[in-house]
């Protein structure tokens, strides 16, 4: 079975998939790239959205490193976003956008000024903190700790994500939202990789 397929059917994350549709809540799908939402959360982005769940994306890059014939970083960014458009409206997501435009570029891997590889865990981290803040998902999809591919980009991601859960939590809801430490399970935010099965929080 697929990666994904283990993530749609794994013990553990049915339980997570159920919750979600009944509670018809937001779910947070965080990627390093444009296209990561469909290899690797595809599925179940699908799924959830046809259920009723809201579900939306940031992406740290947009991409660049795909689009190599492209004379520009501009004209990269260009040729990706309508493809990116597109892929995200076929899997049925309610909002998509960059984590923190312009800040990241994509570089393959490869390490560079101002490239996402570059980047720290916990500068990651803290972009991504106010989307979750606002956005105060039931739950949230990211790559496991391979990356899917073995990515760097992939693997930085699930580092900035599933860190920051596992120790002291930064990405604290509002007051008038659920919270990490709630001691009431049915109303706190979840973590999970987006393929693999295990439960981050």
């Amino acid at each position: 079975m697929s990666d994904v397929g283990e993530l749609l059917f794994s013990t553990g994350t049915t339980e997570l998939f159920g919750e979600l549709v009944r509670g018809k809540g937001t779910v947070l799908v965080l990627h390093a790239h444009p296209d990561d939402e469909v290899f690797a959360t595809g599925a179940a982005t699908a799924f959830l959205a046809r259920q009723g769940c809201r579900v939306v994306l940031r992406v740290a890059t947009q991409g660049e490193a795909a689009e190599p014939g492209a004379a520009t970083v501009r004209e990269a960014r260009r040729r990706r976003s309508r493809r990116f458009n597109q892929a995200c409206r076929a899997i049925g997501l309610a909002d998509w956008d960059q984590i923190a435009p312009g800040r990241w570029i994509d570089t393959g891997g490869t390490p560079a000024e101002d490239s996402l590889t570059s980047a720290s865990v916990d500068d990651l981290a803290d972009a991504i903190a106010p989307h979750v803040n606002n956005l105060a998902p039931k739950a949230i999809l990211t790559v496991g700790s391979d990356g899917l591919t073995g990515h760097p980009d992939h693997i930085l991601m699930h580092q900035a994500v599933t860190g920051q859960w596992e120790g002291p939590c930064r990405f604290t809801a509002p007051a008038s939202g659920p919270t990490t430490s709630q001691q009431d399970t049915s109303n706190s935010q979840r973590c999970y990789r987006g393929c693999g099965s295990d439960r981050i929080g």
